[in-house]
């Protein structure tokens, strides 16, 4: 597992809560694929990069929050099945 201390938290955790499957499903496609690839690194760096100025909107604006929810959500179909 990728170890990352982010300040006020990820995106996802505020989104899913911390342990949610929609969480756990996430951070297996961080470990096992994206982070086998120089773009899936990079791509990780600037998600954690970005995640306190995100976590920070949502705290200030739900719809802002469903929107980035909405997202994740649309995504998660096919993360499910490249992670198989």
């Amino acid at each position: 597992a990728v170890a990352v201390d982010v300040p006020g938290g990820c995106p996802t955790d505020q989104i899913y809560g911390e342990h949610s499957e929609e969480v756990a499903l996430l951070k297996a496609f961080r470990d096992n694929l994206l982070s086998t690839t120089p773009a899936g690194q990079q791509i990780i760096t600037l998600y954690y990069q970005w995640s306190p100025a995100i976590v920070e909107a949502m705290e200030g604006d739900e719809v802002f929050k469903a929107r980035m929810k909405g997202i994740i959500d649309g995504t998660l179909p096919l993360i499910r099945v490249l992670a198989q």
